[in-house]
């Protein structure tokens, strides 16, 4: 391979790599910042997860794949669990106190206190699982 289609081949992965990233950032201003994705103050969301027994926060963004992908599993979830979703994007605050890292993060509450944690993508099925885990009282594993 001669010097110029080494050249014409990285502009077009560099190309590529820009038509990405500008992609990805306007599907996020898109989406992320609507007024679907409420924002909550950190007295809401502590009254939030301690008002049902079993409560489980979904912390994700509308850009995020797998996120989206979850997202179509939640209503699925069977059990006596109140299932949330928080927008990371909009809710800065509650994303650095729970440490979220990587999206999706499923956060479990019960009785306003929090007893395990989870990332990833995780069928209704496994949901449901971990969840009944912890409607009575012990550990779940999934």
């Amino acid at each position: 391979m001669n010097m110029l289609a080494s050249t014409r081949i990285a502009i077009g992965w560099i190309a590529l790599a820009a038509l990405i990233v500008v992609g990805c950032d306007r599907f996020r201003m898109a989406d992320g910042s609507g007024s679907d994705d409420p924002h909550y103050s950190e007295q809401q969301f502590d009254e939030l997860v301690a008002k049902s027994p079993l409560t489980l926060i979904k912390f994700g963004a509308p850009w995020c794949g797998p996120c989206r992908m979850l997202d179509e599993e939640l209503p699925n979830v069977t059990g006596d669990v109140e299932i949330v979703s928080i927008n990371v994007d909009n809710n800065p605050e509650l994303s650095a106190r729970y440490r979220i890292s990587g999206i999706p993060h499923m956060v479990m509450f019960r009785d306003g206190k929090k007893i395990d944690e989870r990332t990833g993508y995780y069928s209704a099925d496994e949901i449901s699982q971990w969840a009944s885990g912890f409607s009575h009282s012990g550990d779940a594993t999934l």
